[in-house]
């Protein structure tokens, strides 16, 4: 096994569909900062929750007016002008909507500039009995994490205070400097 890592340099190339089976990792970092090991800081972007991938693309009835939906994830480097991926009104005219995502593309650079990560979250949700009377989608649901990668040079739990040991055992818990808890409400009260 090995990971082979590359670098998307602008936006013309910055649509991403998620990889199966989840084998990519899409981090956005800075490359001018570098931590002790050499490795740059920066964010993942990972699906979770159950995202599902688009199903409508190329679509003959959306056109342009929904063109951020053509991948799942896309970087842009950071534009006032540009807020946001689409319109309510864009279906009015989907060959020339008032928020053409397309035209976000323009090819610029991604290097050490502010950017935008766009991301689509899709979800399926197959109706059943348990919808009558009303669809609580319950079941249906999707979601992206952003988590911090490379920014601390180890596990920052090691330094916790008030970490404990409990010996599945012997019931023995080891306190590391812990302090009991406080707590001012009696919950064999509640």
């Amino acid at each position: 096994m090995k990971l082979d890592k590359s670098f998307i340099d602008n936006e013309a190339d910055s649509g991403i569909t998620w990889s199966p089976n989840d084998a990519a990792i899409y981090v956005i970092v800075n490359k001018n900062s570098p931590n002790k090991y050499g490795e740059s800081p920066g964010y993942s972007v990972k699906r979770a929750g159950g995202a599902s991938h688009l199903t409508i693309k190329d679509s003959s009835d959306a056109g342009n007016a929904i063109y951020y939906a053509t991948a799942d994830l896309f970087i842009t480097k950071q534009k006032d002008t540009e807020p946001r991926c689409a319109d309510r009104n864009n279906h009015y005219d989907i060959n020339d909507p008032l928020v053409d995502f397309s035209r976000f593309l323009d090819g610029e650079s991604l290097d050490q500039e502010d950017l935008v990560v766009w991301f689509n979250l899709g979800m399926h949700h197959a109706p059943n009995t348990i919808d009558l009377p009303n669809t609580l989608m319950t079941v249906a649901h999707s979601a992206v994490r952003i988590e911090p990668m490379n920014y601390l040079d180890g596990d920052a739990s090691a330094a916790t205070y008030q970490q404990v040991r409990v010996n599945s055992t012997t019931g023995e818990v080891e306190r590391f400097e812990a302090q009991s808890a406080n707590c001012s409400v009696n919950l064999s009260a509640l």
